[in-house]
This record gives C-alpha cells, structure tokens and sequence, in this order.
C-alpha cells in the first residue's frame, strides 16, 4: 500500500494525472464490465417472480412475469403451467384480475387441476394462512 501511495505522489506531482487515467481506466473497465455481467446474472435470478408456460408439466413456450401483471396478453390462452418463483399469487383467467381466480403458494404442473382454463392476470398476495 505504500508503494501505491508513494507511485500516486509521484504522479501528482509531475502532472500526468491524464497518464495515470489512461494507464488505470483499463482495469476500471474490466472491473466495471464484470460487475454489470455479475449484477445482470443476479438480477435475472431475482427479478423473476413468477413464470408461466404454455404446456403442462413446465414444458413448453415461455413468459417470464415480474411482479403484478393485469394483462397476458395472447399468451393468456396458451398458459397451462406455472412456476411460482417467489411468494404467494392469485392468478386469474381474465386480464384485470377478473373470471376466475385462485390462490396459490407454489408451483402448478398443471392449471386445470386447480380449475384454471389458463391466466390472463397475477398478482402477488399475503400468503394464505
């Protein structure tokens, strides 16, 4: 550390600030590169709340949901599996939390075994007690 301090001195004092700048900002670019891709990794891994898919048994095309979603969209008629990530959710058939909605705490191979035709809104709740 006193090395650094001594070699900061040095550069301070005659000038080269923008040398220094030049020099360092590579291994401030790899660092910065590698905490965005890590962030971003985590991120992905986190942020996700809920997943549905358009086939039983988690098989199938995808969507990813974050949170509350009032509206699908097309993919409301395809939903026939859900993966909850994270927390307690009602999921419901219609966009804007109408038709029929259920309750559930955790993952559901199979959407028409809780009686859902498939989802069209979620949101998350308090967990059922």
């Amino acid at each position: 550390m006193k090395h650094l301090v001594s070699e900061v001195q040095w550069i301070v004092g005659l000038g080269l600030i923008p040398y220094a700048i030049a020099v360092l900002m590579p291994s401030w670019r790899w660092l910065l590169a590698v905490t965005l891709i890590i962030g971003g990794a985590l991120a992905a891994i986190w942020i996700q709340d809920w997943v549905v898919r358009s086939d039983p048994g988690y098989r199938g095309a995808t969507q990813n949901e974050t949170g509350a979603t009032a509206n699908l969209g097309a993919f409301r008629n395809r939903a026939q599996s859900a993966q909850i990530l994270d927390g307690a959710w009602e999921l419901c058939e219609e966009p804007g939390w109408g038709g029929r909605c259920m309750r559930i705490e955790s993952s559901v191979p199979d959407l028409q075994t809780i009686g859902l035709r498939g989802v069209g809104s979620a949101r998350p709740i308090d967990p059922i007690r």
